[in-house]
């Protein structure tokens, strides 16, 4: 038996105790352990079995998993497991991340998301799901969106996703919450000099 199906095996057992007991440290522990590069190149080239997959999806949308507040590390499987999915199971873990972003409860969950957006999947798509959340979000998920315009902003992306970014952050500095409404603000402040202090140098403005 190869050390990444071990792995697996471990994980379907050991993850739904783990929720089960609201055991933190656990849970965590095994999140983590997951990517560890403790197998051989051949496992490594392997793709994330199918049933594995299931698994993990089913447990992300789970009601017990979306409301803990801790169970936010179940994300870095798929991150540091990015490789080892297929097209189609990127596809179902996207929309997973849309039909359930609304309904986690955890600041934690929906960062871990973020950076499996932008990193991962992209500016595009990490733009798409922000943009349906900055008006109607939690203030979980609009910080998250606050964070991950900004994320994207300083990756340099093309005109368009730098713009619809700049468009999510300036609906921000109208929000409720204040501490979101002024970092939002000194952002897109921080923008403006910056554009400013080019335009004096006589380089061409930031993208978008």
């Amino acid at each position: 038996m190869s050390a990444i199906f071990r792995e697996e095996m471990n994980l379907m057992e050991g993850l739904p105790e783990a929720l089960a007991r609201r055991d933190e440290k656990r849970f965590s522990e095994l999140c983590y352990g997951a990517v560890v590069p403790c197998y051989d190149e051949e496992d490594a080239s392997m793709k994330l079995a199918e049933s594995f997959f299931d698994f993990l999806i089913t447990m992300a949308r789970s009601t017990e998993f979306l409301e803990w507040p801790e169970a936010g590390s179940l994300y870095v499987i798929f991150y540091y497991d990015w490789e080892r999915l297929t097209v189609e199971q990127r596809q179902r873990l996207l929309a997973t991340i849309r039909e359930t972003f609304p309904k986690m409860l955890s600041i934690y969950s929906t960062f871990e998301v973020q950076d499996l957006l932008v990193e991962k999947f992209g500016p595009v798509e990490a733009c798409r799901v922000f943009e349906g959340f900055v008006h109607h979000g939690s203030p979980n998920q609009r910080q998250t969106v606050k964070s991950g315009c900004e994320l994207i902003i300083g990756s340099g992306p093309d005109p368009d996703i730098y713009r619809r970014c700049r468009n999510c952050l300036t609906i921000l500095t109208h929000d409720p919450d204040e501490d979101l409404r002024e970092g939002a603000i000194y952002f897109l402040e921080s923008l403006a000099r910056n554009e400013v202090d080019r335009a004096a140098r006589g380089l061409p403005p930031p993208r978008g």
